[in-house]
């Protein structure tokens, strides 16, 4: 049997600038834990392995993040096209 600290002993104990960078990410990261052990109770209701499904959910996600972003791109040069055209009438 291990011996563990209590945690908030271990917080105590933290310097004031550590405390006070611990306390301001720890929404973050509970936000992040919540997210992460939804994603994993998703993935695990496939018959599949998790951790195949969860690759092809991160190329998933990685293609669509190309893809918004040459739809913006081709936004943007449609907008200068525009603008060089107003310019060239005038």
């Amino acid at each position: 049997m291990w011996v563990q600290p209590d945690p908030d002993e271990l917080f105590k104990k933290y310097n004031p600038e550590l405390q006070k960078k611990s306390l301001e990410g720890r929404e973050q990261r509970l936000k992040d834990h919540e997210e992460f052990i939804t994603r994993l109770k998703a993935y695990s209701k496939d018959e599949r392995p998790v951790w195949v499904v969860a690759e092809e959910e991160s190329k998933r996600q990685r293609q669509l993040l190309i893809d918004n972003k040459k739809r913006q791109r081709e936004e943007l040069e449609r907008q200068k096209q525009q603008i060089l055209e107003e310019q060239k009438k005038m």
